[in-house]
């Protein structure tokens, strides 16, 4: 299973779970969001996957079957990354505007 969970860095793990599955986590998103990827060996052989998605509070929700799983699942992640940055520049004091008095801006 593939998590997706961005403590400021992207920490990836991939790792086999026996002949017939594969498994890789990746930490994602500091809000505890979650975005999972399992493949089992006929999963693979067609190039879908179970996605799971999770917020860290409510029940995760499971895609079975996925076609392009993997490239959905890097889509995923990308918008949970790139959310995270827009959210944290939104959240930044706007400097003062040119020629503005000061305490006006």
């Amino acid at each position: 299973m593939v998590v997706a969970h961005v403590p400021h860095h992207d920490s990836s793990r991939d790792h086999a779970r026996g002949l017939f599955r594969r498994a890789s986590h990746e930490l994602e998103h500091v809000r505890g969001y979650s975005i999972g990827l399992r493949r089992g060996i006929l999963q693979r052989m067609w190039g879908a996957g179970t996605l799971t998605l999770s917020n860290g509070v409510d029940e995760p929700l499971r895609l079975v079957d996925v076609p392009s799983a993997e490239l959905v699942h890097e889509v995923l992640v990308d918008q949970v990354e790139v959310n995270q940055i827009l959210a944290h520049r939104d959240a930044q004091p706007l400097p003062p505007a040119a020629g503005a008095p000061p305490g006006r801006g």
